[in-house]
C-alpha cells in the first residue's frame, strides 16, 4: 500500500486505504502481491 500511495502522490497510507480500500476488499493481498511481481519484474526500471 505503501507504493500505491507514493505513486499516487497522497500525504499517507491511510488516505489511499480510506480513498480506494473500500473497492477491492477482498482482494488487497492478491493486488499488492501482483504489484509486487510487477515491480520486481526484468523489464521494470528500478529506482
Amino acid at each position: 500500500m505503501k507504493i500505491v500511495q507514493q505513486m499516487l502522490g497522497h500525504k499517507t497510507a491511510t488516505m489511499t486505504l480510506d480513498l480506494y480500500g473500500h473497492l477491492f476488499p477482498d482482494r488487497l493481498n492478491g493486488i499488492a502481491d501482483r504489484m509486487d511481481l510487477a515491480v520486481r519484474a526484468p523489464n521494470v526500471p528500478q529506482k
